[in-house]
């Protein structure tokens, strides 16, 4: 709700009239819907989650990388207008999630694993909902660029961030560099 006032205050952009309803379902099929069959899978089929557990990670980390690629592709013509402000509050939003995530995750006095993933998903975002509403919703394909850009930072940082922090520990307990 807020977006929009934002936006209007830091003198970004037109007006864009799409569908709510629209918008929503494409919410619901990519989002809800896939966490709904989740939480089934996991509680009616454990044998199934527990397989699934041992792959999952790595076909998600490809099925990301996969679409973080096909979003860059789309929009590729338009990286040509890609400003160094685009790229800096893409960052500045990615690196806050992160710092956020971690600081709600001390303040709650999580246990570190779990302070660990709301760091990495703070700065992940939404950023993959937000490109696929863009490039189904917004009737002109520029309007996909912030989110194309964001999509390919996400996965990076989200990786990277996992990878340093996963280092981090390995050499806290004085284990494999």
């Amino acid at each position: 709700a807020t977006t929009p006032l934002f936006t209007k205050a830091l003198g970004g952009g037109a007006t864009v009239c799409v569908s709510a309803a629209a918008m929503s379902r494409t919410t619901v099929q990519v989002v809800l819907a896939p966490i709904v069959v989740g939480l089934l899978v996991n509680a009616l089929f454990p044998a199934v989650r527990k397989r699934a557990a041992t792959v999952g990670p790595r076909v998600g980390s490809v099925l990301a990388t996969l679409f973080a690629g096909s979003g860059t592709s789309l929009i590729a013509p338009a990286f040509a207008t890609v400003t160094p402000a685009l790229l800096v509050a893409v960052g500045a939003f990615h690196a806050g999630g992160s710092l956020l995530g971690w600081l709600f995750g001390r303040l709650a006095r999580l246990k570190p694993d779990d302070t660990r993933v709301l760091a990495i998903l703070g700065g992940m975002q939404s950023s993959s909902l937000a490109f696929l509403l863009a490039t189904r919703h917004l009737p002109d394909m520029m309007g996909s660029v912030p989110a194309a850009i964001s999509v390919s930072t996400m996965l990076l940082w989200g990786m990277t961030l996992a990878a340093a922090m996963t280092q981090n520990d390995r050499r806290a307990a004085g284990g494999e560099r």
